[in-house]
């Protein structure tokens, strides 16, 4: 295979795999992550969401995460390729490794549990988790 036709798939493959379809939504992509220093009525662990701004699944993720005044780091996969690469890093870190990779993947903790996409419910039940064990 020449070299162009590897680069072009290397390059396409994270769109193939990406889960979320949806139009582009740039307000929400500058949406600033709610601030760590605020004063919080819980404690979070670290939070990373890697997201895209088309993604409807990201977008209700943040709107969670403001809602809920849950600070996080926010990585655009699709703005920053160093946070994509990551991305992939840590899905095939873990066991057994993520097959289908997409967005949103959230990393709570230093990758004590890593979620690919989002509900509410599985996020609090991860955080609540990695709660209990950090009190033991």
């Amino acid at each position: 295979m020449s070299k162009v036709v590897v680069t072009a798939i290397l390059l396409l493959l994270p769109y193939a795999v990406l889960p979320c379809h949806a139009a582009n939504d740039k307000a929400l992509a500058r949406q600033a992550p709610v601030s760590s220093a605020s004063k919080l009525p819980q404690s979070y662990p670290k939070i990373v969401l890697y997201s895209a701004s088309w993604c409807p699944h990201c977008r209700q993720a943040k709107e969670y995460f403001k809602e809920h005044h849950v600070p996080y780091e926010n990585r655009d996969v699709d703005e920053d390729l160093q946070a994509r690469d990551e991305l992939f890093a840590i899905a095939g870190r873990q066991t057994p490794p993520i097959e289908r990779v997409g967005v949103p993947l959230i990393v709570i903790g230093n990758e004590e549990r890593v979620i690919n996409g989002f509900l509410p419910a599985q996020f609090e039940a991860a955080v609540n988790e990695i709660r209990r064990h950090s009190i033991k």
